[in-house]
């Protein structure tokens, strides 16, 4: 199967100018798919809904699940249209369920402007507190995983070897991207001889896990933490899967797509909901 495998797809598009009032009169007055398809706009309905499946890490590029550009979605010239993708997705094990955004501007040839913008909070934070220099007891409440994660928050081994190794999915589970972030120990009743150095080391997109260097600033290899003491960190992780907005250049003009990378072996459902707002005139001197 390697690429998107599209199981359904439902088009409440209607590209019409003068959108909103057409559409609300088109609805009232009912009786044809291009009414329907208005009411779907009045009530708030998506674009577009896509369902489908993968079971490969196929390049999105190379697995789209959709051509905007063939549904009639027009990018007129100097005229940029945000276009809002829900994603949610699952295998045998796991859920996710994000929304990005992209802002493409118009013309012969559309073009990506800025980055692809994760709407979905995407932060992951770890929290523990340390007793002997090597356990630590973590504190559930400040232990949170990114939102569109829908299994277990951050855990950690105890410290050794100067190193703590995180697993921000709360066990083995694969990121796309991490990107690490604060690390801080504190300690109510430090002194000078407390003081700690403290790094992000190893990172693991296919554990979901970064490894935490911490050492004795007067003896590196002395115990880890000062005792009765705090320990924080946090990263960035995004999704192992993806729906990103592209552009297709293989075709004639360069069309508009969504693309779907999945996970590598795994069969992954999905279900995806196209938003389009209305093309804005943004002219550049």
């Amino acid at each position: 199967m390697a690429a998107f495998v599209q199981t359904e797809l439902v088009n409440n598009f209607r590209g019409i100018a003068n959108g909103s009032r057409r559409h609300l009169r088109e609805a009232f007055d009912g009786g044809s798919t291009d009414a329907d398809k208005s009411l779907a706009r009045v009530m708030g309905e998506p674009h577009f809904i896509i369902r489908g499946t993968t079971d490969s890490n196929t390049a999105a590029a190379s697995s789209p699940v959709i051509s905007l550009s063939d549904y009639g979605v027009d990018f007129p010239a100097d005229h940029v249209r945000n276009v809002v993708v829900d994603t949610l997705a699952w295998n045998g094990s796991n859920r996710y369920r994000f929304v990005t955004s992209q802002q493409v501007l118009g013309g012969t040839n559309p073009t990506l402007k800025g980055r692809e913008r994760f709407i979905t909070r995407c932060d992951a934070y770890y929290s523990a507190t340390t007793a002997d220099g090597t356990a630590t007891t973590e504190v559930a409440a400040e232990c949170i995983g990114p939102e569109w994660w829908d299994g277990a928050d951050p855990v950690a081994a105890d410290a050794s070897s100067n190193a703590i190794v995180i697993s921000w999915l709360g066990g083995n589970a694969p990121a796309r991207l991490i990107i690490p972030g604060m690390v801080s120990h504190t300690d109510a009743a430090a002194a000078a001889a407390d003081a700690r150095s403290l790094q992000h080391g190893v990172t693991s997109l296919t554990n979901g896990t970064t490894t935490v260097f911490v050492s004795d600033v007067a003896t590196p290899t002395a115990a880890n933490f000062s005792n009765a003491s705090a320990f924080r960190a946090s990263a960035m992780l995004y999704p192992p899967v993806h729906t990103p907005v592209l552009i297709d250049t293989s075709a004639t003009p360069d069309e508009v797509i969504i693309g779907a990378l999945g996970i590598s072996s795994d069969v992954v459902e999905w279900y995806i909901r196209v938003y389009l707002e209305d093309p804005v005139r943004a002219l550049l001197a």
